[in-house]
C-alpha cells in the first residue's frame, strides 16, 4: 500500500466564499512506484466528529464546492490513495494523511460616503472616505483608492492610485481637480 499522502493544499489558508468552487490537492506517495487508482477524502468542522467523505479516481485533486461549507469555520482535511497494491480493496489504501485545515470568508466590501454618487465637488483637493464591511467581522487591513477623469469616454485616464495600509478609511487625494470636468472614485479594500 502506499505511504500517506502529502503536499495538501490548502493548508492554512483562506478561500473567499464567493469562487463556488475550489481545489484540494495532494501528492500520491507510492512505496511501489505505481501511480494512484483512487483516492478518498474527508472533511470536517474543526472540533467535530463526523467526518463528510468523497471518492476521487487517478487525479491529485478534487474539486469541491463552496456551497458545503459555512463562512467563518475552520474545517480540516484528509485523504487516503491506492496504487497497484490491491487497487479496489481497504488493505490497499495508505493510511490517513496529516490533517489539513482551512476556512472560508467572504470578500470585503467598501461604501463611498464622500463623494455622494453623481454629486459637484466645490474643492480642488478631495478627501475620499469610506466605509469597511466584512461578514466574519475581520478587520481591514489595507484598500486601494482610485480616482479616473472622464470615465465615460473611449480612453478614461487614471489620475492617482493610492494603497493605504492598515484600517485607514479615508484618504486626501494629491490631484488637484479641474474644473467643469468629470471625474470617478473607485475604492476597493483587503480584510485580514
Amino acid at each position: 500500500a502506499p505511504n500517506a499522502p502529502g503536499n495538501l493544499s490548502p493548508n492554512g489558508g483562506v478561500i473567499a466564499f464567493e469562487v463556488n468552487d475550489f481545489l484540494l490537492t495532494w501528492a500520491h506517495n507510492p512505496v511501489d512506484s505505481s501511480g494512484q487508482t483512487s483516492a478518498e477524502y474527508r472533511f470536517r468542522a474543526q472540533g467535530t466528529s463526523t467526518w463528510n467523505t468523497g471518492n476521487v479516481t487517478t487525479d491529485q485533486l478534487v474539486e469541491v464546492s463552496t456551497a458545503l461549507f459555512t463562512p467563518g469555520t475552520v474545517y480540516e482535511w484528509q485523504v487516503r490513495t491506492r496504487g497497484a497494491y490491491q487497487p479496489s480493496a481497504e488493505a490497499g489504501f495508505s493510511p490517513w494523511s496529516a490533517v489539513a485545515t482551512f476556512s472560508l470568508m467572504n470578500t470585503p466590501g467598501a461604501s463611498i460616503s464622500n463623494p455622494d454618487n453623481d454629486s459637484t465637488v466645490n474643492v480642488s483637493r478631495m478627501t475620499v472616505t469610506w466605509t469597511y464591511f466584512q461578514s466574519q467581522g475581520r478587520a481591514q487591513v489595507g484598500s486601494e483608492v482610485q480616482l479616473v477623469q472622464d470615465p465615460d469616454s473611449d480612453v478614461p485616464i487614471t489620475r492617482e492610485s493610492r494603497t493605504v495600509s492598515g484600517a485607514k478609511t479615508s484618504l486626501l487625494l494629491n490631484t488637484a481637480l479641474a474644473d467643469q470636468t468629470t471625474y470617478m472614485v473607485r475604492v476597493r479594500v483587503r480584510s485580514g
